[in-house]
């Protein structure tokens, strides 16, 4: 036996079936996360800060991939922690509200031997405003801030000089903290200590 519905029916239950598809996606709950560096020798504290757009957050839990997890925490403050071992390591972080929504990085934290040469990159609001660090002085519309975290070997002085190249026939810049605005979506940066 057969059933043949009418076209309306058809399209009813279509539309139905996109809304139940398509409505949870758009109060989707984003997990997002970015820290004061990537690139760490043993012991060096590392920031956390909690970049996610969740409703009604309650909960705050870290887990550094070394098996030293952080939380439930109450609050959405940065966290900092210490790795003693060298390695690679995922960072997770899990929000709690109207569910528990989640974000790993994987390989996200390397611990290395010193010295070594290594920054951070982000848009302007995260860089200045999440982690606190003071921006250039002009920054062109769509630019990207870089910030030097290198680490000099145990009783060396920090950098005196850099050299930043992005790779697309701009002149290289120098400083600690640049900000720069790629023209195609295709360019790579090449940065030199």
């Amino acid at each position: 036996m057969s059933m043949t519905l009418p076209l309306t029916k058809v399209r009813l239950v279509a539309a139905l079936l996109l809304v139940a598809i398509i409505a949870p996606l758009a109060d989707a709950q984003g997990v997002d996360f970015i820290s004061d560096r990537r690139r760490a020798e043993r012991g060096r504290v590392i920031t956390f800060y909690d970049l996610s757009d969740v409703d009604s957050p309650v909960s705050w839990e870290w887990n550094f991939g070394d098996g030293e997890p952080l939380g439930p925490l109450p609050t959405a403050d940065p966290v900092t922690h210490a790795y003693t071992n060298l390695g690679t390591y995922d960072v997770t972080l899990t929000v709690g509200g109207a569910g528990y929504f989640t974000q790993t990085k994987p390989d996200y934290i390397e611990v290395v031997n010193t010295p070594f040469v290594d920054f951070i990159y982000a848009i302007p609001e995260d860089i200045g405003d999440v982690l606190g660090i003071e921006l250039p002085a002009v920054l062109p519309e769509g630019a990207y801030v870089f910030v030097d975290t290198s680490v000099g070997g145990y009783g060396k002085d920090p950098a005196v000089a850099w050299s930043w190249n992005f790779g697309d026939g701009t002149p290289l810049q120098g400083g600690p903290i640049v900000a720069h605005v790629f023209e195609t979506e295709a360019q790579t940066a090449v940065f030199t200590g």
